[in-house]
């Protein structure tokens, strides 16, 4: 691309493994829990790096740490977050640096409830949820907190990766980060949706989210991925979460039926949906280029030439409840 060999790049192709030995000389995360400074993390909801962050947190955490946590809303190149992050700093440092104990917030964890735009403190990340509710996928792209239906017909699509599915907004490196408008995506052959009804009162949605998918797919090596849309009156679908599992073999739990019970980890949010709105589950097999597309055959992606097209069906009956797992609060 560049018209020249790049010799970093060349390096990064030859140990394409993650396991490589390379790759361990230089991940720090075994390092973190021995950081003896105060920390304090601050992130975005549209940040490529909030995932990162919140396992950081959680490995202070459990090393009996207590650091701070600021989660805006934000991506990683928005300039409010590049002034908080200066203020939240300073602010900082004077208490740490210069024993001013009143320059921070009494709340370690301060979060934007986006959807109703204001900020919460917590003592820690995740803050306790009041339950744990299921949204089931249903049959006719429905979305409800009721048990799927006996003998539901499962949904099925085809993700070709000499056409893969696009990625819209989300957390980017990127000034198209952010939230955008999901309906062309939705509108794809290999996209599928399903739907809640208009909700009745707030509904809010802080944590980690989850996605519990049964599936079948006509190849070993696929990927399925979920994301979660805020579907206002006028109709926009604008997306808040999302995350992707990748499929081989060893990965995921057979059922005896031969289908197999996958967690998509969808990272997290603090989002409160609105009275009129409704929530929609996207479930298709990638989100290019933000996710390297999977090209169904097991090379490394770096590496590989040959292409092949999947079938995925995804199951939503008793024997099969997939279903959309949020935190609520």
């Amino acid at each position: 691309m560049l018209g020249h060999p790049q010799d970093f790049y060349q390096t990064w192709a030859q140990h394409y493994q993650p396991d490589d030995p390379y790759w361990q000389a230089v991940d720090l995360r075994r390092n973190v829990p021995q950081i003896g400074v105060p920390m304090h993390l601050i992130a975005g909801w549209y940040d490529i790096f909030l995932q990162g962050q919140l396992a950081d947190y959680a490995a202070l955490r459990q090393a009996g740490h207590e650091p701070y946590l600021t989660i805006g809303p934000w991506t990683h190149l928005a300039f409010p977050g590049m002034i908080a992050a200066v203020q939240e700093g300073l602010s900082w440092f004077a208490a740490k640096l210069q024993g001013d104990a009143e320059a921070i917030r009494p709340y370690p964890v301060h979060l934007y409830l986006q959807g109703a735009n204001k900020w919460l403190g917590y003592e820690s990340w995740p803050p306790p949820a009041e339950q744990e509710a299921a949204y089931y996928l249903q049959s006719l792209g429905q979305l409800s907190i009721s048990q799927p239906p006996a003998n539901a017909a499962p949904d099925q699509y085809r993700y070709d990766p000499a056409d893969p599915t696009p990625n819209l907004g989300g957390a980017l490196l990127s000034t198209e980060a952010g939230q955008v408008d999901n309906r062309p995506l939705e509108a794809r052959p290999d996209v599928l949706t399903y739907t809640t009804e208009p909700l009745s009162q707030p509904l809010t949605v802080i944590g980690h989210v989850r996605l519990r998918l049964y599936v079948r797919s006509s190849l070993a090596f696929t990927d399925f991925y979920g994301r979660l849309c805020d579907v206002s009156e006028d109709g926009r679908s604008l997306n808040v979460c999302d995350g992707l599992f990748r499929i081989q073999p060893g990965r995921g739990e057979p059922q005896p039926d031969g289908s197999l019970l996958v967690e998509v980890d969808m990272t997290a949010t603090a989002y409160q949906f609105q009275p009129g709105h409704r929530l929609r589950l996207q479930v298709s097999s990638g989100a290019h280029p933000r996710l390297s597309r999977n090209l169904g055959t097991g090379e490394p992606v770096m590496h590989g030439t040959a292409m092949h097209a999947a079938h995925q069906t995804i199951y939503h009956d008793p024997n099969h409840p997939s279903a959309l797992i949020l935190p609520l609060t």
